[in-house]
């Protein structure tokens, strides 16, 4: 029996369980969900009823503001802020245009010249058609135009040489614009 005694004494030694770490976890795990279950009920029954009465004052008082101008008035107001946009728009189109223009005046090779210049002012595409002595002299303008940090793309479009007495060759030319 000794014998037996002194086995389970080795054998017990060995198995030294420490109870006070998964209590410490589970202590840990339920403070946890219970911190996030009072964030979540004092969001869904104290805040959310706060925005959505703040959202119910807001639309009263458009309400209250929409019936105190008259339709008139707020055609006008539509009206005078209509115009307001378009000549913004017209002052920053303007600029883009005389940018523009500039530096095309700087940057158009003497023997060639445009007949129609188109913009759109949104996509700061240009369009341009026109006249030049020669290929070779078309091939140069768009590579100078490639050169510059004005221009984010050229490419031609469309060129031929005109059987007429000039023996010219007529071209069109595709920019995009770097932002202006």
């Amino acid at each position: 029996m000794q014998t037996q005694s002194i086995l389970g004494e080795q054998l017990g030694r060995h198995e030294h369980l420490s109870v006070g770490l998964p209590w410490r976890f589970l202590t840990l795990s339920g403070v946890l969900f219970a911190i996030t279950l009072v964030v979540y009920l004092g969001m869904q029954f104290g805040y959310s009823p706060y925005l959505n009465s703040q959202i119910s004052k807001q639309d009263a008082d458009i309400q209250k503001l929409s019936s105190s101008i008259s339709e008139d008035q707020q055609k006008q107001i539509l009206t005078f802020y209509s115009q307001i946009n378009n000549i913004q728009t017209v002052i920053k189109s303007r600029h883009i245009a005389s940018t523009f223009f500039d530096f095309l005046e700087k940057n158009t090779l003497k023997s060639v010249s445009y007949k129609n210049v188109s913009i759109d002012y949104k996509s700061l595409d240009v369009k341009m058609d026109g006249t030049a002595q020669s290929f070779s002299q078309v091939a140069q303008q768009i590579d100078l135009f490639k050169q510059s940090p004005l221009v984010a793309g050229a490419s031609i479009d469309n060129s031929k040489m005109n059987n007429d007495k000039t023996n010219t060759v007529s071209f069109s030319i595709h920019l995009t614009l770097q932002n202006i």
